[in-house]
């Protein structure tokens, strides 16, 4: 944290890119099925959702025993609303851009967390850190106006935003929450678990009376196919449940800023990841050049100014305490 703690150990940070490219994995495989099938976006991260939920709460079988008193807690519905939001609202802006692209538009999430952390905990950056801010801040802004189809009004961008305000909501809260804070491997997965498939099968179950409505925020009807079912529960045993823990698990080693600074490792991860996928044509490969390349560097050349900035204030004032 600013000022308070030193920076995070090699080994938290490795856990944390590790749970970066596990996000990267899912969300291309992800866009391939949405593109492959045309399944809806929003129902299919719901049963993602909720299988890889119900396969964190068989995870967690044995050991100590339930605490139901979690569910009282606003904190947990809050943590659930944030984690279900970003998860359906990132998807469905893979049906308008590419995962690297979305990665782009995600890294605005590293001036969200800041700010976030600011009125939340009271964490001012550093002014140091300021600048690189604003480079990020610039860069996203650059990839939203010129490099998507349609520029600004793409949807993708407005997903993106949402999806990104709920990370650091999500973030923020599982920094703090007392079900996420022990050492306890069990405890952990059974609050992510079963927070998933409650707070899932609700939007899940929204999501169906919809059909009885013409229109809405969401699409007219529901997809009922076979296929979205089937991808949804294997994408979700598969990937989004490993992947839902291992945030959590990176959050409470390293803290929900420095998190979110190493997501911006997500769009690089994720151009590999699509360039591999084209190249064994199972989906499209990315259409990446020169300018791409030099508002990826530029992005990620502010956030890890952002990063170098905060571990040196923190060792500094680390070591000022011993």
């Amino acid at each position: 944290m600013i000022g308070s703690a030193p920076g995070p150990a090699p080994r938290p940070l490795l856990v944390a890119f590790g749970s970066i490219a596990l996000w990267a994995v899912l969300l291309v495989v992800s866009r391939i099925v949405l593109v492959t099938y045309d399944v809806d976006p929003w129902s299919f991260t719901f049963v993602q959702l909720i299988a890889g939920g119900a396969v964190s709460i068989a995870a967690s079988a044995g050991g100590e025993p339930v605490d139901w008193s979690s569910l009282r807690r606003g904190r947990t519905w809050l943590y659930g609303a944030f984690r279900v939001t970003t998860a359906a609202a990132f998807t469905a802006a893979l049906a308008h851009t590419t995962v690297t692209y979305a990665g782009l538009l995600g890294t605005i999430n590293l001036v969200l967390g800041v700010i976030g952390a600011t009125l939340v905990y009271g964490r001012w950056p550093s002014r140091p850190e300021y600048a690189g801010l604003a480079v990020v801040l610039a860069g996203v802004a650059l990839v939203a106006a010129t490099r998507l189809d349609g520029g600004l009004r793409n949807p993708a961008v407005a997903l993106m935003l949402v999806s990104e305000l709920a990370v650091v909501g999500a973030a923020l809260v599982a920094e703090s929450h007392p079900d996420n804070a022990g050492e306890s491997r069990n405890v952990r997965l059974r609050f992510s678990g079963v927070v998933l498939v409650l707070t899932a099968s609700l939007f899940l179950a929204l999501r169906l009376v919809q059909q009885a409505i013409d229109g809405g925020p969401l699409g007219d009807t529901v997809d009922t196919s076979p296929a979205m079912w089937i991808a949804g529960i294997v994408v979700g045993v598969t990937l989004r449940g490993p992947a839902m823990y291992t945030a959590l698990n990176a959050t409470r080693l390293v803290g929900a800023e420095v998190y979110l600074m190493v997501a911006a490792s997500l769009a690089f991860i994720g151009l590999v990841l699509e360039t591999a996928a084209g190249a064994l044509g199972v989906a499209d490969p990315p259409t990446f050049d020169a300018i791409d390349g030099v508002l990826l560097v530029t992005i990620a050349s502010g956030a890890v100014s952002v990063f170098a900035v905060r571990r040196q204030a923190t060792a500094g004032a680390a070591s000022a305490t011993t």
